[in-house]
């Protein structure tokens, strides 16, 4: 029987912001790009296996806990230094993923938690 094929790609809008997600498997393991534009602008991070699977659980964390206490996760991978954090402030809740490269360039994601969303 043949393994199943990982990876692919997937949208989402939150308010304003529009997300894609790609995955894709290279020598047996996964990497991939998250994309954010809002207006005209966008933003991007790059990803392996371990930066998507702290990125899902963060997002579960996130959806489970209806409280607005802050946390912190962070870890390294790939000689980027990766950050999902939780915040809260008068307009609502969201989550600001982050990473920092080897030449210490900061790229961040910032996701609101929204009303309502769709996507495919």
């Amino acid at each position: 029987m043949s393994e199943a094929l990982r990876g692919g790609r997937s949208w989402f809008v939150v308010e304003s912001k529009s997300f894609e997600l790609q995955v894709e498997e290279v020598g047996g393991k996964l990497r991939g790009c998250i994309w954010e534009r809002c207006r005209g602008i966008t933003s991007w991070i790059r990803f392996g296996e371990v930066s998507l699977s702290r990125l899902l659980d963060g997002v579960e964390a996130f959806y489970r806990d209806n409280g607005n206490r802050r946390w912190v996760l962070d870890w390294e991978e790939g000689g980027g230094k990766y950050r999902l954090e939780r915040h809260s402030n008068e307009v609502g809740r969201f989550l600001l993923y982050s990473v920092c490269d080897l030449e210490s360039k900061r790229y961040c994601i910032i996701f609101l938690e929204g009303r309502g969303l769709f996507g495919g």
